[in-house]
Parts: C-alpha cells; structure tokens; sequence
C-alpha cells in the first residue's frame, strides 16, 4: 500500500530507528493502535527462540515497549477472503508482567505471543507472507 495512502487513512510507517521508537511510545501514550510485526527480526538483533518448531530471531521489542508501559500486546492476523475481503482474527489479549528480570520478562511475554501466532499461521498457512529469511539456511 503506498504510503500516500496510509498517511490518507491516518495511519504511519515509522522507522525503527530512535525517532521511530520515540514516534511509537508517543503513540501508545495518546493511546494510540501501534502494529508491528513480530514473526521476524528485520534489524537482526532478535532473541533465538522456539518459532514454528525451529529456533528463529525474534524482536523482544514489543515486549520491552509493553512491560516499560503496562500496554498489553493484542496478537491479531488479517485473512484475505474468497470474495476479496479482508477479517481479522484476534486472541486474547497478552499482559507483560515484571519480575525484575527484564531479559526474561521479555522473552517469556514474547513467547506468549508467537504461540497465539503459531495458531493463526497453523490455521491458514497460505495466509502467511514473508518477505524476510525467518532461518538460517532457509530459502
């Protein structure tokens, strides 16, 4: 979609550098949606673990931007139906609680996450892009 369009519909495409992060927490402050993609490390500093049966990097950011401001995360996969229409599924949603160890923290909130996300993909693999090499070796 280009972005003349999103900007149209009220919606940003923020970078993931330190303005795009500020922009996001900014967002989440004035309770604003903000999405992201969590089934792939595009900045190639994720966190190796269990994703669809293989150790894959995944971003821990989501969970550190929830537990840093008690949002909760809300996974949720669009469908493209037979008619051209579009639903959106949602799972319940995932509170990041703190027990003072933050890397775990994250990790164990992220894993909440990727199971929610399994389930979707499970359900509708033909559904699922990706546009980036999720593991090594992978084509």
């Amino acid at each position: 979609m280009p972005h003349g369009l999103l900007a149209r519909l009220g919606i940003s495409v923020l970078t993931l550098d330190h303005g795009g992060i500020r922009k996001v927490l900014d967002a989440l402050r004035d309770q604003e949606m903000v999405i992201t993609a969590i089934d792939r490390d595009i900045t190639g500093t994720g966190y190796t673990m269990p994703f669809l049966g293989r150790p894959a990097p995944i971003p821990l950011g989501p969970a550190a931007i929830a537990l840093r401001l008690g949002t909760p995360l809300f996974p949720v996969c669009v469908y493209r139906l037979p008619d051209d229409t579009f639903m959106a599924e949602g799972a319940p949603l995932v509170y990041a609680t703190s027990t003072g160890n933050a890397r775990a923290d994250q990790v164990r909130t992220t894993e909440q996450v990727l199971r929610h996300m399994e389930r979707f993909i499970q359900q509708h693999p033909e559904q699922w892009h990706v546009p980036h090499r999720i593991w090594p070796g992978s084509p």
